[in-house]
């Protein structure tokens, strides 16, 4: 986990990243210079660990300048015109500990290469952070004519109620389509149930609990016992 001083040493070096782009762009010339020089190495060397994966090493990702300037568990990976303070340049050169990558050293060459990109600010073309669109939904989950009609997908429409035998048991237009699918397949209706139970079932249902004996007078009230004289 990242203590709160590189967590705000990220940001700030982030926001001082993005002003220097937007205030000032990189030339063509250095853009080149970070396509044919730079991507290439970070591709065939870092990507293996540090490439677009769930788990980078680190915590540290090379896919884009704003990854870079994030950094990873040690803090900021590269500080813009500065190589000598950059954390990528001390780990090439297998300064410290901290030795990239882990399984060979880059020549002299390739060191150079990723210290001149330091030094000129971190050049990276902008439109190649920005992810291309992929294919629509339907290209990747295609939609079957059969799934279209499926009940939830179909435009509401009126349906008149179906008939019935047993005409006297409906209350209400949507107890006839019960009632036809119950009949369907031979079947009865249950019986009313008191109201004693309906006010079990519902608090049951609500709360998960029994209905107090306030809650079940007010809505089925018991009649009052008959006194008997002399009682």
């Amino acid at each position: 986990m990242l203590s709160p001083k590189v967590l705000v040493s990220s940001l700030l070096l982030a926001l001082a990243g993005n002003a220097v782009v937007a205030a000032d762009p990189f030339d063509p010339q250095a853009l080149a210079f970070f396509e044919n020089q730079i991507r290439p190495l970070l591709i065939e060397r870092c990507h293996k660990c540090h490439g677009d994966i769930d788990k980078p090493k680190g915590g540290l990702k090379l896919t884009s300048r704003t990854a870079v300037l994030f950094g990873g568990d040690t803090g900021p990976a590269v500080v813009p015109g500065k190589p000598t303070e950059s954390l990528i340049v001390q780990a090439v050169e297998y300064r410290d500990t901290l030795q990239m990558p882990p399984d060979a050293k880059l020549n002299d060459q390739q060191i150079e290469l990723i210290s001149k990109w330091v030094a000129l600010g971190l050049p990276w073309p902008e439109a190649a952070e920005k992810p291309a669109p992929g294919p629509p939904p339907t290209a990747i989950y295609p939609i079957t004519e059969e799934q279209r009609k499926f009940w939830s997908f179909q435009p509401v429409r009126a349906s008149p109620p179906p008939a019935v035998k047993d005409t006297a048991w409906p209350l209400s237009p949507i107890d006839r389509f019960i009632l036809a699918r119950l009949e369907a397949r031979g079947l009865s209706p249950a019986g009313a149930t008191e109201k004693r139970a309906l006010i079990r079932r519902a608090t049951f249902d609500l709360t998960g609990l029994p209905p107090t004996p306030g809650e079940s007078t007010r809505f089925w009230p018991m009649p009052r016992p008959t006194l008997l004289p002399g009682s």
